[in-house]
C-alpha cells in the first residue's frame, strides 16, 4: 500500500536566512559608510590643494612683480587697476571655487596701516584708501581669500617688503 505523503509547499523565510539576509545588508552599509567618508575627504582635500596652488602662484606672481623699486612704487598706483581685472594678474580662479577676495594693506615701519585696498570678486568693487600716495611704505600684507561653491573659505597671506634699490638691469 502506498501511502500518499504531500510535499509542504514553504509560505516564507527561516530565521536563519532573515539573519544571514541582515548581517550581508549591515556589512554593505558599514562599506558604503566607509567610501562615502572618504569621498568626502578625497574632495575637501583636493580643494585645499587647489586655493593652496593658486594662493601660491598668484602671491609669488605679485611678489615677483614688486621685486624692484620701480614696480613697486607703480604698485602703489597702479594697484586698484591691478585689482579690476576680471581675475587677480596673470591668473585664472581655479575650477570649483566661486569667487574671492584680494585686499593690500600699506604698512610703515612702525607697522602702523597707512592704507589698504580690497576688492571682491562677488560684486566687483574695489575700495581703495591710500591715506597718503606719496608716503613711502615699508611693507604690504596681502591677504587671498577663496570661498568655494559650497561656501567654505580658504585665506592666505604673505607680506613683500618695499625694496631697497632697483634691481632692474
Amino acid at each position: 500500500m502506498l501511502k500518499n505523503h504531500r510535499v509542504r509547499q514553504r509560505q516564507g523565510l527561516t530565521l536563519v536566512e532573515v539573519l544571514v539576509s541582515l548581517v550581508i545588508i549591515a556589512i554593505t552599509m558599514v562599506m558604503f559608510g566607509y567610501f562615502s567618508t572618504s569621498l568626502r575627504a578625497t574632495s575637501s582635500s583636493r580643494q585645499a590643494t587647489a586655493a593652496a596652488n593658486f594662493s601660491r602662484s598668484y602671491l609669488d606672481a605679485l611678489r615677483s612683480q614688486w621685486q624692484d623699486l620701480t614696480m613697486y612704487s607703480a604698485g602703489s598706483r597702479d594697484v586698484i587697476d591691478e585689482l579690476k581685472r576680471t581675475n587677480p594678474p596673470f591668473l585664472d580662479i581655479p575650477e570649483g571655487f566661486a569667487s574671492y577676495d584680494v585686499s593690500i594693506d600699506r604698512r610703515n615701519v612702525a607697522g602702523t596701516s597707512i592704507g589698504t585696498a580690497t576688492f571682491s570678486s562677488d560684486d566687483g568693487v574695489a575700495s581703495f584708501n591710500w591715506q597718503d600716495e606719496n608716503d613711502n611704505d615699508y611693507m604690504r600684507l596681502i591677504t587671498l581669500t577663496l570661498t568655494d561653491v559650497q561656501g567654505d573659505e580658504y585665506t592666505y597671506s604673505t607680506q613683500i617688503v618695499r625694496p631697497t634699490t632697483d634691481q632692474t638691469p
